[in-house]
């Protein structure tokens, strides 16, 4: 049993924390599911209704626990968004090398490909087509807004397409993590050449020929990795004219 003691309250919140996460395991909660009332964990876990609260809080704040009217506190699902900024945060202030980082995204996105391959129908080919269609519309018009708009819509179809929903969760989450470093500078004037890599990864996987298009990936990740490997740290921006294109979204 957990006594609660006045200065030991934020070391209280932590271990409540963490009975509450294996009060949900071994009960079998599921999201929806409701946990027994404040005045129940209160008796459960020897402390106060505070502690319990600033459990429940914290829980709450990255959508674990969710307090509803007339219904108590049910679980909720995991906001990634939040829980994205967090990590991206970190991630700016830890400086993982840029290499590990390009590693990483590299693995994930060249792998992820044979799902998309073995999803893929003619919807999906028709949306693909239309976000490379609009990369290269935008490439024409040297704008650099649209051109960043489309490369996202193409890469979080391919997500879509892969159809794995734990994948799709966690890449949800990698999207804000690798943000930062991912992220390589592409000037205007490469845009062409961008749009013409998508292209190709497109029209093999339309094709059926996934080494191709996983070929092509890679080659495009790549190239990626010498222009954020040998752009500077500072001058990425407007007055350099670079847009961010972006892989893991």
């Amino acid at each position: 049993m957990i006594r609660d003691v006045a200065n030991g309250r934020t070391l209280l919140t932590d271990e409540v924390i963490e009975k509450l996460l294996q009060l949900i395991q071994e009960r079998g909660l599921k999201q929806g599911d409701r946990l027994p009332t404040e005045a129940e964990l209160t008796e459960l876990f020897g402390v106060s209704r505070i502690v319990v609260r600033e459990s429940v809080k914290a829980l709450s704040f990255f959508g674990l626990l969710n307090t509803k009217t007339r219904r108590g506190t049910v679980i909720g699902a995991l906001d990634m968004e939040r829980l994205g900024r967090c990590l991206s945060f970190q991630m700016g202030i830890s400086r993982y090398p840029r290499r590990e980082i390009l590693e990483a995204r590299t693995t994930i996105e060249v792998g992820h490909l044979e799902l998309v391959s073995r999803n893929l129908n003619d919807a999906g080919i028709a949306g693909l087509m239309g976000a490379v269609e609009g990369c290269e519309a935008a490439a024409r018009a040297h704008d650099p807004d649209a051109f960043t708009e489309h490369d996202r819509a193409l890469h979080s179809q391919l997500l879509e397409i892969g159809g794995n929903p734990i994948l799709v969760t966690f890449c949800t989450l990698l999207k804000q993590y690798f943000r930062p470093a991912a992220s390589h500078a592409c000037k205007v004037g490469d845009m062409p050449a961008v749009a013409r890599e998508h292209r190709g990864i497109v029209e093999a996987l339309r094709d059926g020929n996934l080494l191709l298009a996983q070929g092509l990936l890679l080659k495009h990740l790549q190239r990626a990795a010498a222009s954020e490997a040998s752009a500077p740290e500072a001058g990425r921006s407007a007055a350099a004219q670079t847009v961010s294109t972006e892989g893991a979204r």
